[in-house]
């Protein structure tokens, strides 16, 4: 994430499937593909170019800006046992009565030898362990000043598509699509929306200072309102792809969470299951 940045696209989008390309999925009608009807939730498909077929930069939960300072550094795993002296580590070392003369000699130097080497252990060890909190605080620089303002963007985009949801109402639904990996073709989907809304944004600005540039009630100026209008028009379409995907993020978990369970319901009611 070093001086990383997250571009606007560059006007490419995702695609509702076909019906062709729906046949080709599910192929042609019969009784099996009426039993997948009832067994898959009836979710609408909608393809990316495969170009653009990539892991979300937002998914997973450390994209969300939960806190990564603190995280490992206060697990009791880091907690060093309480140091002891040579005097004290070999204090209770005895013989072994079973054992030969030169048997033991050979323990009690190989038990030197190991205690000898766990100062230089343990100090290493509390080295790397007082590592672990300012390595947390750079790794929370860098993913902020990345992720967390390409997040930022992300949810800039969605205000404007639902006409001025608060960040606390848009926040639950767009952890939901990071966090949920059954989501991610929908976070995918909005990110890309978003950047490419970024763009027609930026292309609007500039046709429109184009168009106050050239004379009132010319034919160039004609062309450019119209130019402006398209990329509007275009915004319309992208802002019901992000409420798509905040709606997604509300409904589809606890339907295929249903739907997970019905199918357990059924399982456990097979009678041909042993024959599995």
């Amino acid at each position: 994430l070093d001086n990383a940045t997250i571009p606007v696209s560059d006007g490419r989008a995702a695609r509702p499937e076909t019906e062709r390309e729906e046949v080709d999925r599910l192929g042609s009608p019969s009784f099996e593909s009426v039993g997948k009807l009832f067994s898959t939730p009836n979710v609408e498909q909608v393809i990316p170019p495969p170009e653009e077929e990539e892991t979300p930069i937002l998914a997973g939960p450390w994209a969300t800006g939960v806190a990564i300072k603190g995280n490992y550094s206060s697990r009791p795993a880091l907690i060093l046992p309480a140091r002891r002296d040579k005097a004290g580590m070999l204090a209770g070392a005895q013989d072994d009565a079973s054992a030969s003369d030169k048997e033991n000699e050979l323990w009690r130097e190989a038990l030197v030898l190991v205690v000898d080497g766990l100062e230089l252990t343990y100090s290493n060890c509390k080295q790397i362990v007082a590592a672990v909190a300012p390595a947390e605080v750079r790794a929370e620089g860098r993913r902020n000043a990345a992720l967390g303002d390409f997040r930022n963007r992300v949810i800039q985009q969605i205000i404007y598509a639902t006409d001025g949801w608060k960040p606390d109402r848009i926040e639950p639904l767009l952890t939901t699509l990071q966090t949920d990996e059954r989501l991610r073709q929908q976070l995918g989907l909005l990110e890309r929306s978003a950047r490419e809304a970024e763009g027609l944004q930026a292309e609007i600005r500039r046709l429109q200072e184009a168009e106050l540039k050239k004379p009132k009630g010319s034919n160039a100026r004609e062309e450019t309102s119209e130019q402006i209008k398209e990329a509007f028009y275009r915004t319309r379409s992208l802002d019901i792809r992000i409420r798509a995907c905040l709606d997604a993020a509300r409904d589809l978990p606890e339907t295929l969470d249903a739907y997970d369970k019905l199918g357990e319901a059924w399982d456990s009611v097979n009678p041909f299951k042993i024959f599995r």
